[in-house]
């Protein structure tokens, strides 16, 4: 038994004292990096990162035949989302024209952008009432790379983030916010 500043602890008390010290200032620590911006990939709630819930463009996508465009929104707005959106994908399944693509009303959403297979300059694409947009990655089509044009426009944005993204060859990229 130890006694140390007129507190009687045993040694599995004094462990269990360490523990939660040693806990706390973890998870203070950590709240601070992620408050601070060093964490871009998930969520920190109750202690805990969360990462980001794969969205399946099938059950969050839809046409709107009237305007010809193809929207993707988030089930749950509270969430954190990740996309791996192939856009040549989805016009060669649906066979309808489509003449922009929308991302609206997530949390946070990490995208992929695989625009293989098409001339990006006809798709432009729109984010719209999204706290964090963290674009990973743009894949474009080769056989177009002189004269593609990807136009992206954020709207009600509150962070945006582009991780590694690399644009190569005569390929141009448009942003306006």
């Amino acid at each position: 038994m130890a006694k140390k500043y007129g507190i009687s602890l045993t040694h599995n008390e004094w462990k269990i004292l360490s523990f939660i010290l040693i806990h706390s200032v973890l998870k203070c620590v950590g709240r601070q990096n992620v408050n601070g911006g060093l964490y871009q990939n998930g969520d920190w709630s109750n202690g805990f990162i969360r990462a980001p819930e794969p969205l399946s463009p099938q059950q969050s996508c839809f046409y709107e035949n009237y305007k010809r465009t193809f929207t993707c929104e988030c089930p749950i707005p509270d969430m954190i989302f990740s996309l791996n959106f192939k856009l040549g994908k989805h016009l060669l399944d649906s066979g309808k024209e489509i003449r922009e693509v929308h991302f609206r009303h997530c949390k946070e959403l990490d995208v992929t952008l695989d625009l293989r297979s098409i001339d990006a300059t006809n798709y432009p694409i729109h984010f719209r009432s999204i706290n964090r947009v963290n674009v990973k990655g743009v894949i474009f089509e080769p056989r177009y790379s002189d004269r593609q044009e990807l136009v992206l426009n954020f709207y009600n944005v509150d962070k945006l983030f582009f991780n590694e993204l690399t644009v190569r060859g005569k390929n141009h990229l448009k942003i306006f916010t």
